[in-house]
């Protein structure tokens, strides 16, 4: 999905049609309005390392610059993340911890971060390092509770909204900052896909705190839930077989590489029934690769014909995340971030010189039917902690190409065979594909579209 931004743009993903069709988010009149998010205290929200995180569009309600709390457990011994005027503030060992950097724009929605390993304080905005300075004071803590759009000692309401802060117990480094600051929350996930992290308040509709148990309650006045209108998104829709059409990639070394990752989002069936394979995307299974299904079991090739490899269960018609995976010593299946097949590889010589297709392959020419979106090609193996962080992730002009290294290609199908990420262009041809509106996937209205 290609998405314009104000600032920034977020796409929210669901595993089934329909199942997701508007975001809330917490808005905040700000300041003289005393009202709160209230979190009872736990020593895991405040731990020696740290990284508080939240997509925001806000502005100083406590005057010119006189400070206003996002959140915060007590500055004066804890944490404290907000802004004085413009200026991007925090605090994570009580009063003498003061670190100021970073521009917040005034209303407008980014994603900011703020960091400390013991040693540096880090603060990032839209995953950009804008802030680093070396930690003097005193390790401090507070056994206050944590406040979201408030802090017991500084209760000035910052004015605007807030969405998606999560409470790390880790310092996350920028390119894993980079990687999840576009996730949305899915009851998906497992927590393995995101050791230490320990808080996540999607704000939908409540204080409850969507990764574990450290639920809020709201206090006072002058905040709510707003909502936000589903964005439609466009996929690659197939008629299946025996419609014979497809998108084409020219031929190239990067998209045929030892090591390989070949993920998507898809909603399918195998349309060559019984069981007789459809094709979601290759370039010759004969000698290169191929991914598609047999029945329901989800079926890859890297290195032709004897490297077939069959494992996992592909739900009928319903939306989900693959990923085939080689070394070159050993193959593995994922869906929706689970390992669901691993086998040794054998022979690991062969290639293809054919161009890629995405709905068929040129040596199986059997489409698939249903749906197929964000199609990316890794001449890599990513391990399974990689997959989990980023399968959510969804292309938008804000993400740089060196965030992603050996991403080759992204397919995001709004209405085009463009690769997103490089200059593997494709081209249509045949009959029985299109482009389809979906609300699949869905983006908050704060959230501006364009491009």
């Amino acid at each position: 999905m290609r998405i314009g931004w104000t600032f920034s743009a977020l796409l929210v993903v669901s595993l089934s049609v329909g199942a997701q069709t508007s975001n809330q988010f917490l808005g905040l009149q700000g300041y003289p309005q005393h009202g709160y998010i209230e979190i009872p205290a736990d020593i895991v929200l405040d731990a020696p390392q740290m990284t508080v995180e939240a997509w925001v569009s806000i502005h100083d309600a406590n005057g010119v610059s006189g400070c206003s709390s996002i959140a915060g457990n007590g500055y004066t011994n804890g944490w404290w993340l907000g802004l004085c005027g413009t200026t991007m503030r925090s605090y994570f060992n009580g009063t003498s911890s003061q670190k100021s950097g970073g521009t917040i724009p005034v209303d407008k929605w980014v994603h900011i971060a703020a960091v400390t390993d013991g040693t540096t304080r880090r603060h990032y905005i839209n995953g950009e390092l804008v802030l680093t300075s070396t930690e003097t004071a005193p390790r401090s803590t507070s056994t206050r509770a944590v406040r979201i759009g408030s802090d017991p000692d500084w209760d000035f309401m910052v004015a605007g909204g807030i969405d998606d802060l999560r409470i790390w117990s880790v310092a996350r480094t920028q390119d894993q900052i980079r990687q999840t600051m576009f996730a949305r929350y899915s009851p998906s996930l497992s927590p393995a896909s995101f050791p230490s992290l320990e808080a996540w308040y999607t704000f939908e509709g409540n204080a409850t705190d969507s990764w574990h148990t450290h639920h809020g309650t709201v206090v006072g006045n002058g905040f709510g839930f707003d909502y936000g209108a589903a964005f439609p998104n466009q996929y690659l829709t197939l008629q299946g077989f025996p419609q014979h059409g497809w998108i084409e990639i020219p031929a190239d070394t990067v998209l045929d590489a030892p090591h390989m990752t070949v993920e998507a989002w898809v909603s399918v069936h195998d349309a060559h029934t019984p069981a007789l394979c459809s094709s979601i995307a290759g370039n010759g299974y004969t000698t290169g690769w191929w991914l598609g299904l047999c029945g329901t079991s989800m079926r890859s090739y890297f290195y032709g014909s004897s490297s077939i490899k069959t494992g996992g269960t592909i739900p009928v018609d319903t939306w989900v995340h693959i990923a085939a995976v080689t070394d070159g010593t050993t193959r593995r299946h994922y869906i929706n971030g689970e390992l669901v097949f691993q086998s040794a590889e054998g022979s690991t010589t062969s290639t293809s010189t054919r161009p890629v297709r995405i709905g068929s392959d040129p040596d199986w020419d059997f489409m698939a039917a249903g749906a197929i979106d964000d199609l990316r090609i890794w001449s890599v193996a990513r391990t399974q902690q990689q997959i989990r962080e980023t399968m959510f992730v969804r292309y938008t002009t804000q993400v740089n190409s060196s965030w992603f290294p050996s991403l080759e290609a992204w397919y995001s199908f709004e209405g085009d065979a463009t690769d997103s990420w490089h200059a593997h262009q494709g081209t249509t041809s045949g009959t029985g594909l299109g482009f389809s509106q979906g609300i699949v996937f869905s983006v908050p209205r704060h959230r501006g579209v364009g491009h």
